[in-house]
């Protein structure tokens, strides 16, 4: 089910969070479903996760380096600010220092506890007024594919 998109003087504020190893046109498809979802007048904001955190949650360090990962996101039209996910496994509070209306995410993630992994509960999204909504992948390309290709 698509989000609901900005109109008017409504802005939607669009938040993703993630690795972004690797990036690829999958994530530019993202961001740009981002931006139609945030409208001109919203904003799409990427919380990047430090390298600790991937090699906690991945048991591996990402093949990019937090730095240059941030620098490249800052360089994608789509996306209006980039930050740190400053709490790693707690991702709340990046989410409360962001506001979003929406929390976007690759549809690669349903099925899978999403929520758990940010440390959120669907209870207190509803509470804040936030959605989740996962983006349906329209090039089939993946970071771990591109990765064992390699």
């Amino acid at each position: 089910m698509d989000p609901p998109t900005a109109n008017g003087d409504q802005r939607m504020r669009v938040l993703t969070l993630g690795t972004f190893d690797l990036l690829h046109v999958g994530h530019l498809e993202m961001f740009r479903e981002c931006r139609r979802w945030a409208g001109p007048g919203g904003r799409v904001i990427v919380a990047v996760n430090r390298d600790e955190f991937v090699e906690r949650f991945k048991g591996r360090r990402p093949a990019i380096p937090y730095a240059q990962r941030f620098a490249m996101l800052e360089a994608v039209r789509d996306v209006d600010l980039v930050v740190p996910n400053v709490g790693d496994e707690d991702a709340i509070f990046t989410i409360e220092a962001i506001a979003p209306d929406i929390i976007a995410i690759g549809n690669d993630w349903q099925g899978r506890d999403y929520l758990g992994q940010l440390n959120v509960t669907q209870g207190w999204l509803d509470l804040v007024g936030i959605r989740v909504v996962y983006v349906r992948r329209t090039t089939g390309v993946a970071s771990s594919e591109i990765r064992a290709s390699l």
